[in-house]
């Protein structure tokens, strides 16, 4: 599968003309929303654990409980597109907040 994604990307990389330095920026720009989505899931995964038992003390249903999270994000996506990618980003390489 890896394989034919890249013979793909290099057929289309010559259809569209890119030379190497725009085919590299666009890879890039377009790579980077995929670790959003990741962030997002890894947040998801740690979250709705302590959430949905929460939930049902409460007597809300499971399925309002994760739409409300998917909300959430989006709208703190829209806020503060790169926040959370900066912070993880600054502690990968050691920094301290």
């Amino acid at each position: 599968m890896t394989a034919l994604f890249t013979f793909v990307t290099f057929i289309m990389i010559f259809f569209a003309k890119l030379s190497e330095k725009e085919f590299v920026g666009e890879f890039m720009a377009d790579t980077s929303d995929l670790l959003g989505v990741a962030i997002t899931i890894g947040l998801a995964v740690l979250s709705m654990p302590i959430m949905e038992p929460l939930a049902d003390v409460v007597g809300i249903n499971r399925d309002i409980i994760v739409s409300t999270y998917q909300f959430g994000q989006g709208i703190m996506s829209f806020i503060t597109p790169t926040g959370l990618i900066l912070a993880i980003v600054t502690l990968g390489v050691g920094v301290l907040i």
